[in-house]
């Protein structure tokens, strides 16, 4: 019982050094409670979503309408459904694309509110009613017909709801969905005014369970492929096949994925960091705290305590300290888990029906902060209570590779303030490492929202505002042989990677376009030879096939699966899409098309074509416009994540910079009493920190690029985007002036011990 109320004296005796130790360890059960159940409860209602909405393995869009899809179905064991879908123009600027109701292949999850019931119900995506204030119970009208929101919805197949595939955020300002009945859906396209709105007819099929698997690189993937194959003939063949896309390649589904993978990967890094930190200085703490407590130590194994009762009283401390720190993260990770997933379930329009609270999770976010803390005390106290009590009775001995040191580098040629820094630095090797990776963790946090705006600004300047010279992109229904619209035609087909069957989008270009324009990393313009066998491909997938200059790249043909070889020229630096670009003249030639035939126009401006013609309209403006206001309220989190890192390392260098003190109480004493000012004395002490915290800095740098990018690259393994990781010089020396002004200030906080230390107090504590 003696023994045990030691405990408390010596938490509130150094009372700031462990309260700080217990944040930081609560921080760590903190993100790791935090992001795993975010991760957990994201997968389990995405999952959830796409059996309950029964998501389509396979979407087709056709030139002939299909017949007798329920017996083809029967065939195939699918079930194959029809979906009109509708853009509509709410409002000028504003475009609500209406689906028609499905029953058994993308049906929509009520969200809140009922199913539709009447004819004259629509049911609204979350996000765009939320931003239009558009609540349950009120009216909406399109083309003259008014409708009654009847509740709000997610699809499985639209769970990002894009306006277009390559739009690489949702904005609902300017786009929403909708679901009607199917009554409705066809008086809307019966009465739709066609030079505003576009109708859109397409068949999602989805396998019985056993007969397909939609994850390509499962065991059956051969089987799925021959099942797949006999699937896009028969549609070829009777129906005209104008397009296929297979689950995997769903860019609005994958986009969840991929923040899904990038959140893991988060939750398994982030928390590990934080608790090596806290490793490091715990067993500082503990060591400089057994040092002094050698001679005590020794008398308690002297008077018949065992090893295993010395242990488990120093191990009461740190036991404590991770048991409240540890608690107190898991309760609070468990209490910002909700609002967080609340964010993005609304962000990616997924359902939240409730916040399951995994207990082994809770349980790991408490027992593995404890166990690391633990061993590491362990190993500590074990150091000491090894010794024989006679050894121990005797003090604590410097060991001698140290004294080694200290002699191998002849300290004694130096002048005094230098060779004193210097001596310290050699006997205080586990705080100066503390004080590195600490550092260069927080080096890490700061830096992390500098490479984000810096990557994501050449992004939107290099890879789309430099590249993509166009206002507007009018795709039409069929290809056209005359381009009387004066705009820059240029022809697309979709084909698939032929060993890992990834979708791939193979354009023509004119020779020297004005409005695409292709760059290599140098800057130099790459150019489309007319008859080759050559192609330029887009950086992202060079990035994910692995692919160089010389390199050969085949493809398969989605159409009339025939497989092309084409040699790579160069690589743009244009980092969305799976792109391979050929001229024109070779692309309509390589694929049997007409010499003058195209697809579709690049425009810098709106021109006058039929809208019955077009298929799809996309604005470039829009979409930069959309990306500039993320980068605003990116900005805003860039913030937090600096205040947050600064704390971090305010924290960590004052539990160091304590300790050296504590340590060198007397030599500071001692210092005093030979006329030394306090200012020269922090001068001497304090400033043995400034080597880790540079060199720690510097580290942080690699390590946030091999960190972050290893994180991108399980973010984007889903989707086709790749992120040009930059960090500008004047940035990493505004992340460098931030954390060196928090080190100043700790430097500073901590330098008032000094002026407390007495002499008296040090000749007490000898004679203790």
């Amino acid at each position: 019982m003696a023994l045990a109320r030691r405990i408390p004296r010596q938490i509130f005796q150094h009372k700031g050094r462990f309260l700080s130790l217990i944040f930081l360890i609560a921080l760590g059960s903190m993100t790791l409670t935090m992001l795993n159940l975010v991760v957990d409860n994201l997968q389990g209602n995405f999952d959830w979503l796409s059996n309950e909405g029964r998501v389509d393995d396979i979407r087709v869009w056709t030139v002939a309408e299909p017949t007798n899809l329920v017996s083809l179905g029967q065939l195939l064991h699918a079930d194959i459904e029809g979906r009109t879908a509708v853009d509509t123009k709410w409002q000028p600027d504003i475009t609500l694309r209406v689906f028609e109701e499905n029953q058994n292949v993308d049906r929509p999850v009520i969200l809140d509110g009922h199913a539709l019931q009447r004819d004259q119900e629509i049911l609204l995506n979350p996000a765009f009613a939320n931003e239009h204030n558009l609540a349950i119970g009120e009216q909406i009208e399109l083309a003259g017909r008014t409708f009654w929101i009847s509740g709000y919805f997610s699809l499985p197949d639209y769970i990002y709801p894009t306006q277009f595939e390559s739009d690489l955020l949702a904005d609902p300002k300017t786009f929403g969905i909708a679901v009607v009945t199917t009554r409705a859906i066809g008086r809307l396209a019966t009465d739709a005014p066609v030079e505003d709105w576009t109708v859109d007819r397409s068949y999602g099929i989805r396998f019985h369970p056993g007969f397909a698997i939609a994850d390509a690189e499962s065991e059956g993937q051969k089987s799925n492929q021959a099942t797949y194959q006999d699937l896009k003939d028969r549609f070829k063949d009777r129906y005209g096949l104008v397009r296929w896309q297979e689950r995997k390649d769903n860019a609005r589904i994958n986009m969840v994925k991929g923040e899904i993978a990038g959140q893991k990967a988060m939750s398994q890094s982030l928390p590990v960091a934080i608790f090596l930190i806290n490793t490091v200085l715990l067993a500082s703490i503990l060591w400089r705290m057994i040092r002094l407590e050698f001679q005590l130590i020794g008398t308690m194994r002297a008077l018949g305590l065992s090893r295993l009762e010395v242990l488990r009283h120093y191990l009461a401390l740190p036991f404590t300290l991770a048991l409240t720190g540890s608690v107190l993260g898991t309760i609070g990770g468990m209490t910002a888990a909700r609002p967080l997933l609340v964010y993005y379930t609304v962000f990616f329009n997924l359902p939240l029906t409730q916040v399951f609270y995994d207990p082994m999770l809770i349980l790991a976010g408490t027992l593995i902060p404890i166990t690391l803390l633990l061993l590491t005390a362990s190993y500590v106290v074990l150091r000491a209570v090894r010794l024989p009590p006679n050894t121990l009775i005797r003090g604590f001995r410097r060991r001698p590779k140290a004294m080694f040191l200290e002699q191998l580098f002849h300290f004694h040629n130096l002048q005094f303030p230098t060779k004193f820094r210097a001596r310290q630095m050699v006997r205080s090797g586990g705080k100066l490492f503390g004080a590195l990776i600490g550092v260069a963790f927080a080096a890490m946090m700061m830096l992390t929202g500098f490479l984000v705006q810096d990557s994501y600004d050449i992004f939107l300047g290099e890879g789309l505002t430099n590249t993509f010279s166009y206002d507007k992109n009018y795709i039409f229904k069929v290809p056209q042989n005359t381009n009387r619209y004066d705009g820059e035609p240029y022809q697309m087909l979709a084909a698939r990677e032929t060993g890992s069957g990834d979708a791939l989008l193979v354009q023509g270009l004119v020779e020297n376009s004005q409005m695409l324009n292709l760059f290599d990393e140098t800057g130099a313009p790459l150019t489309l030879p007319p008859k080759s066998k050559t192609c330029v491909i887009s950086r992202v997938l060079a990035d994910k096939f692995d692919l160089a200059v010389g390199d050969t790249l085949s493809f398969i043909n989605d159409i009339d699966e025939e497989i092309h070889y084409l040699r790579v020229s160069g690589i743009a630096e244009i980092y969305t899409l799976n792109t391979v670009y050929l001229s024109l003249s070779e692309f309509n030639r390589r694929f049997d098309r007409p010499e003058d035939s195209f697809i579709g126009l690049y425009s810098d401006r709106e021109l006058d074509i039929d809208s019955e013609d077009i298929a799809q309209t996309e604005d470039m403006s829009d979409m930069i416009a959309s990306l500039s206001s993320y980068t605003d309220l990116m900005r805003i989190s860039l913030l937090s994540i600096g205040l947050f890192s600064s704390l971090m390392a305010l924290l960590i260098l004052y539990i160091l910079f304590s300790l050296l003190i504590d340590e060198n109480s007397r030599s500071i004493a001692l210092l005093k009493i030979l006329g030394y000012e306090a200012r020269e004395i922090r001068t001497l002490m304090l400033r043995i920190f400034d080597a880790p915290f540079l060199l720690g800095f510097l580290a942080g740098i690699p390590l946030l690029f091999r960190f972050y990018g290893g994180m991108m690259e399980q973010s984007f393994e889903e989707i086709n985007m790749t992120m040009p990781l930059h960090l500008s010089l004047q940035n990493i020396l505004s992340g460098f002036a931030i954390l060196y002004l928090t080190y100043l200030l700790t430097r500073n906080l901590s330098g008032r011990k000094i002026l407390r230390i007495a002499m008296t107090d040090v000749l007490k504590s000898m004679q203790e």
